[in-house]
């Protein structure tokens, strides 16, 4: 398929959805040394008079501040994965629009830069937290990983996928079992395609509430990020529109008329304008109303 190209050698449009998007899978394992003790279990449910399976005990090995040290850098990660990213399986992966690579390879690897060092740091203690285990844990001390086994107990890695295409699927099958397989297929994307917009219009949405909900105030304080994320999502809708769904791009250039007039500066030192962006808000979420029901 043609392509073209603008004179300032902006992303190239297509229609394929190949060629705007790709899959990426963000996996995570690590270990927070929590250990189920099967025997305080029981005898804390026979002295309550319960069944066996009414409750549990969890013996924490590690110290909270060395777990949550590491639970902070995962969850960085993964606040960076989903935000660039949208919902395409219930497995994890996600859809990430091509626009949007460059920055998301470089947030991701700097947020995963940040989680592996936190491991270092921690395989680096551990030694040390092993050994004053038998003192902070007393009768509960468990064995624990060894020094050289620990660092084997964390990973972080995102892969990358193609968006499949019903044109290249290839095997061996009649005509007639093949096209009922492509047919499944198509449905399967297709499926996972409205989830993806649908939260697209869900990002869109509550964009827009948030300066809505600012203005109602004229002593709120604010960012100026509150107008520039806005208009980075509208900027970035073309891409995003994974369906071609009119009324997203309806929507799109609706909400770039009623609010990009409207500057973080101005807004907040200028009663009248702060008073004409709620306005303005308030009918865009009241249009939005209409075209997501």
């Amino acid at each position: 398929m043609k392509t073209v190209k603008t004179t300032k050698m902006k992303t190239a449009k297509t229609t394929r959805l190949s060629e705007r998007a790709m899959l990426v899978h963000l996996r995570c394992s690590m270990w927070t040394g929590r250990k189920k003790n099967k025997r305080i279990s029981e005898d804390v449910c026979a002295k309550s008079k319960a069944a066996a399976d009414a409750g549990g005990w969890w013996t924490y090995l590690l110290p909270k501040s060395e777990v949550n040290a590491m639970v902070n850098a995962a969850w960085k990660v993964q606040a960076r994965h989903l935000h660039y990213t949208y919902p395409w399986l219930d497995g994890g992966m996600r859809i990430l629009p091509s626009c949007r690579f460059l920055q998301y390879r470089q947030d991701m690897t700097k947020a995963i830069g940040e989680y592996e060092a936190a491991i270092d740091a921690f395989v680096q203690r551990y030694p040390s937290i092993v050994a004053k285990s038998p003192e902070r844990l007393g009768n509960l001390n468990a064995a624990m990983p060894s020094a050289t086994e620990i660092r084997g107990k964390f990973a972080m890695s995102h892969s990358i996928f193609p968006i499949p295409e019903t044109d290249d699927f290839r095997v061996h099958m009649t005509d007639d079992e093949k096209n009922e397989v492509k047919t499944k297929v198509n449905d399967s994307i297709n499926a996972s395609l409205a989830v993806a917009v649908a939260a697209v219009w869900d990002k869109l949405t509550k964009a827009v509430e948030k300066i809505a909900e600012a203005m109602k105030d004229k002593d709120k304080r604010f960012k100026n990020v509150l107008f520039t994320n806005l208009s980075q999502i509208c900027d970035e809708l073309p891409q995003l529109n994974f369906t071609n769904d009119p009324k997203l791009d309806e929507m799109r250039k609706h909400i770039q008329a009623m609010l990009a007039e409207f500057k973080p500066d101005e807004v907040r030192d200028d009663v009248v304008k702060r008073q004409a962006a709620s306005k303005a808000a308030k009918d865009v979420l009241e249009k939005m109303k209409d075209y997501t029901m």
